[in-house]
């Protein structure tokens, strides 16, 4: 009888073994390996060019993800890098699993192999600013009674952009806080649909007599980041920093450059010519 049950029960185990993989197998399907992705930008790698399931990704940008799942990877545009900074603007997303695709935002379905998709973009106009007057024209050099303006060029289109003018520094660090801005001055400046700044008043007559810096930033952070911000300062761009002149200095200077020059003139007018007297002996016959 014992040997009977052993037997029974061997019996129902093997039906039970047997069924569960008739029935499991087609459900559970064989095992998928994962392939390994590559998100990058081109024709520059770095930070804050790419976004992967939301989150912003340092390009290349490798990962293993399963076929047949879905991601969402996102262009920034436009991009401000480089030193000087250059705009980088978004093109195209090209990968061999999907060919082309203008999307910024594409929904990315993963294939059984490993790929690169990579993020295009085109170099536009890179950046300048400057100090100038009304009119644009270039000036480094402002009196107190004077308006100081800054022009400039190759920032994204349409955009409130914060402004410090601070006062000069011989250095800046990347990183460092920038400086609190000098009382009256402006605080932003917006740019045009071209990304160009106009002509645009930054401080009003009556400025402080003393050399100054200016920094144009993007990030809105309060620090100085030298992949993102325009600096102008001395010794740093080829536009320099702007100087504020009294008045009364460059009144001394022309003063004292008339008075040497008028005293020039009357010493060669009045100089009585040096005349040598030959002394002579009157000789007796």
């Amino acid at each position: 009888m014992e040997r009977k049950s052993y037997i029974l029960y061997f019996t129902l185990a093997a039906l039970i073994l047997c069924t569960s993989r008739v029935v499991l197998t087609p459900m559970l399907g064989r095992a998928v390996s994962p392939a390994t992705t590559t998100i990058t930008s081109s024709p520059v790698t770095g930070s804050g060019y790419v976004k992967v399931d939301g989150t912003l990704e340092k390009t290349p940008y490798s990962t293993l993800w399963i076929p047949g799942t879905s991601h969402t990877v996102y262009a920034i545009s436009p991009v401000l890098a480089g030193e000087p900074l250059t705009q980088y603007v978004f093109t195209n997303w090209t990968a061999p699993s999907f060919g082309t695709t203008t999307c910024q935002t594409y929904t990315y379905t993963v294939p059984s192999y490993s790929e690169t998709v990579t993020a295009y973009y085109t170099v536009t106009t890179s950046q300048w600013v400057q100090t100038c007057n009304n009119s644009g024209a270039p000036v480094s050099s402002f009196s107190p009674s004077e308006d100081v303006y800054v022009t400039g060029n190759g920032f994204q289109a349409c955009a409130t952009l914060d402004i410090y003018i601070v006062c000069h520094q011989a250095k800046w660090t990347n990183g460092e806080t920038i400086p609190s801005r000098i009382a009256g001055t402006a605080t932003t400046v917006t740019t045009e649909a071209s990304g160009n700044i106009p002509p645009t008043v930054v401080w009003t007559h009556n400025l402080a007599p003393g050399s100054y810096d200016i920094v144009i930033a993007t990030n809105g952070n309060g620090k100085y980041d030298q992949s993102v911000d325009y600096l102008i300062a001395n010794g740093v761009n080829v536009n320099a920093g702007f100087f504020v002149i009294p008045e009364y200095v460059l009144g001394a200077i022309l003063g004292l450059a008339a008075f040497l020059v008028a005293y020039r003139v009357f010493r060669l007018r009045t100089r009585t010519p040096h005349v040598v007297v030959k002394k002579t002996t009157a000789t007796s016959t």
